[in-house]
C-alpha cells in the first residue's frame, strides 16, 4: 500500500514538472493559422456548453477547479511545443471567500500530440504574463466537445 502511494506521488510530481516546463518556454505571438496535433490546421475551437473541470483525487491546494464557458478559443501565442488558444468568454473560477469570478483562460494545445490539450488560467495574449497551466490534460469526452471552426472569408 505504501509503495502504491509513493508511486502516485511520483506520477503527480512528474505531471506537475511537465506542466511547469511549458510555463517557462518563451511565447511569441501566433502568425497565421497554427498547425497542432501532428499537423492539423486549427484556426479556432468552439465550445457550445459549459464544462466543469475539477480533480477530486488531488489535494485541494494542488487541484485547479473551474468552468470553461461556451464560446470560441482563438490562437494568441505559441511556444516551441504548443499553441495557446485564448477563450473569448473566459473561465469561471472560485477564489476563496470572494466567490465566483470570470478570468482569462484557454487551452494549451500540443503541436505534435492530438490528445494533449491542457487548460490554463491567465492571459496568453500578454507574452510576458505568467500562466497557470493545469497538470492534467483534458479527457477524451471533454476534447470531443471542442469543435474545430473556421472564420468565413469574404470573397
Amino acid at each position: 500500500m505504501r509503495r502504491l502511494a509513493s508511486f502516485a506521488v511520483v506520477i503527480a510530481l512528474l505531471a506537475a514538472a511537465s506542466a511547469l516546463s511549458h510555463a517557462d518556454l518563451p511565447r511569441t505571438a501566433v502568425r497565421g493559422i497554427p498547425k497542432v496535433g501532428g499537423g492539423q490546421t486549427v484556426e479556432r475551437f468552439v465550445l457550445m456548453e459549459t464544462i466543469h473541470i475539477d480533480h477530486p483525487n488531488m489535494r485541494r491546494a494542488d487541484a485547479m477547479e473551474y468552468w470553461m464557458l461556451p464560446g470560441q478559443f482563438v490562437p494568441v501565442s505559441e511556444d516551441s511545443e504548443g499553441v495557446y488558444y485564448q477563450a473569448t468568454s473566459g473561465f469561471r473560477i472560485f477564489r476563496g471567500s470572494m466567490g465566483q469570478k470570470v478570468v482569462h483562460g484557454g487551452l494549451y494545445v500540443s503541436k505534435t500530440r492530438r490528445d494533449r490539450i491542457l487548460p490554463y488560467v491567465g492571459n496568453a495574449k500578454e507574452l510576458g504574463e505568467s500562466l497557470q497551466i493545469d497538470t492534467i490534460q483534458l479527457l477524451l469526452d471533454v476534447r470531443q466537445k471542442l469543435k474545430v471552426a473556421h472564420a468565413e472569408r469574404k470573397g
